[in-house]
């Protein structure tokens, strides 16, 4: 949460990195993230493994369909775990481009299985890990109402993230009443889960006196 007083000079050099690496060559930066229902795995069941490859297939899906409109082939380079969960993940992620390529051209644009990569060897993959830093943090800021990370947003910080990520970026929601939020609309200060509260809360036009006496003549009805 402090990161701008602590590290102010990280975030210069990451969003200028942004401008002259991403943006200034035509490139654009990618995310996907699926809220899931709150509680921990167990007590909501969640099946991690399958979230997780879910989560890649739509990432791969959407990656490939940018490629597509835009003409472009496409690497997929991703951070090395360990030796077994790489073998497994680039079978799923292969037999899922293999299977999809027939009804969805779009994903023959993805012209190599997905490649993993020790970080400590790519610069890209760090660059990607400051990416994801700063995603998830933007993410804390739209699903927490007591969200530390307000400062992601301010455009004077990171400016350059403004408008580089794809119209496929997206963070799905889970069982939301409203749209999902998508591309740079993460990092609006406005959230939408959580909206701005304009006027009088009823909470503040109640005088305290009154709610105390109207408590106390619930309390003695129970």
């Amino acid at each position: 949460p402090d990161t701008p007083a602590r590290f102010p000079q990280q975030l210069r050099v990451f969003d200028a990195l942004v401008r002259s690496v991403v943006v200034d060559h035509g490139g654009k930066l990618f995310y996907y993230a699926d809220e899931k229902q709150r509680g921990t795995p167990k007590q909501i069941g969640l099946d991690v493994e399958k979230c997780e490859a879910d989560a890649m297939r739509e990432t791969l899906n959407r990656l490939a369909r940018h490629a597509h409109h835009h003409g472009h082939n496409l690497m997929v380079i991703i951070d090395q775990i360990n030796e077994k969960t790489r073998v497994e993940r680039v079978a799923s992620m292969y037999a899922h481009i293999f299977s999809r390529a027939g009804d969805f051209p779009e994903m023959r644009c993805i012209v190599e299985p997905p490649m993993h990569v020790d970080s400590s060897l790519s610069s890209n993959v760090q660059f990607a890990d400051w990416v994801a830093a700063a995603v998830t943090r933007a993410v804390d800021h739209q699903l927490n109402d007591s969200s530390k990370y307000a400062w992601v947003t301010d455009p004077q910080r990171l400016a350059s993230t403004r408008g580089s990520f794809t119209y496929e970026s997206k963070l799905h929601l889970w069982n939301r009443g409203v749209p999902d939020i998508n591309h740079s609309e993460l990092f609006h200060r406005e959230r939408r889960l959580a909206p701005t509260v304009q006027g009088q809360l009823l909470g503040t036009a109640v005088d305290p006196a009154a709610a105390e006496k109207m408590a106390k003549i619930w309390r003695a009805g129970r």
